[in-house]
């Protein structure tokens, strides 16, 4: 993957290769927590539509 990236000066490659390292990590990172987000806020609206359809019957 180093090796794709091609440039005569050592600080350009090297903050090319770290920029697409945290780009590559930051996806991954967006691919695991955005399911994770998504189902908890599903969970959470149905917990909240639960309790306030109980508290309908109750009263």
């Amino acid at each position: 993957m180093g090796s794709m990236i091609r440039s005569p000066r050592n600080k350009t490659r090297i903050f090319g290769f770290s920029l697409h390292a945290f780009l590559q990590g930051y996806a991954i990172i967006l691919l695991i927590v955005a399911p994770l987000h998504y189902s908890w806020f599903l969970f959470a609206y149905k917990w909240q539509i639960r309790g306030s359809s109980r508290e309908q019957q109750n009263v």
